[in-house]
């Protein structure tokens, strides 16, 4: 990704703020309990986008992210009480709280994702941004961190990918679908 291409045409469409030190970065980082992609690392020690639907990394990296967390957590789990149910989370127990404890233990075992706008998600490894809306409601929204600033705010720039890396979770969750109630 070619940060002297992206960083201005960041700046023509949101509000940024000068990068994060490496202290800030390390401090999302201990925050996330894990690094950063090394491209999302780099777009923000190059810049910050800031603004409403932007995470606040550098003014409560802590606070980011568990709201971060929070949303994943809320958008698998919203749609338990409907029925909703994958099959990547194993038999489905007939306890809606047990249901919860399941999907709760397997996002916890999984890389955590990295909120990047609204309910935009890097995830941890590199690769594919999601859009994590509910359950029923995610998706892809960019093979790589090029793909989706090109496809969400309209940058100049282009996926660096031939194909999306895997994401075995997600991919079942997204892909496989879900079984609604009878």
């Amino acid at each position: 990704m070619d940060l002297d291409v992206v960083v201005p045409a960041l700046a023509e469409v949101t509000e940024t703020a000068p990068g994060l030190t490496e202290a800030e970065l390390v401090a999302v980082e201990e925050a996330l309990g894990r690094q950063l992609p090394l491209d999302l690392r780099a777009l923000y020690a190059a810049a910050l986008p800031v603004g409403p639907r932007f995470p606040d990394w550098r003014g409560d990296p802590g606070g980011e992210a568990v709201r971060g967390r929070a949303w994943v957590e809320g958008a698998l789990t919203g749609d338990l009480v409907d029925g909703w149910w994958s099959p990547v989370l194993g038999p489905r127990p007939d306890d809606v709280g047990e249901q919860l404890e399941v999907v709760v233990a397997r996002l916890a075992a999984e890389p955590p994702l990295v909120r990047v706008r609204g309910h935009r998600f890097a995830t941890v490894t590199g690769g594919p941004v999601l859009s994590v809306y509910s359950a029923r409601d995610s998706v892809r929204y960019g093979d790589d961190l090029p793909g989706w600033l090109a496809r969400e705010l309209g940058l100049p720039v282009a996926a660096q990918v031939d194909r999306p890396a895997p994401l075995p979770f997600w991919d079942a969750l997204l892909e496989l679908g879900s079984t609604e109630p009878e």
